[in-house]
């Protein structure tokens, strides 16, 4: 079985759970996308 391709987001989101991120505050769109779904498969919370 193939590993599913990580991306420079996931690894973005895994650095900041290791760094005891727990919540992340910004404007979501197009161009952050990739971190949108990143952080939404993660236990961080994104506030509006």
């Amino acid at each position: 079985m193939e590993k599913p391709e990580r991306n420079t987001a996931d690894l973005l989101v895994e650095c900041l759970i290791e760094e005891g991120v727990e919540y992340i505050f910004g404007i979501p769109g197009e161009e952050n996308l990739a971190l949108m779904n990143a952080i939404y498969d993660s236990p961080i919370s994104f506030w509006i």
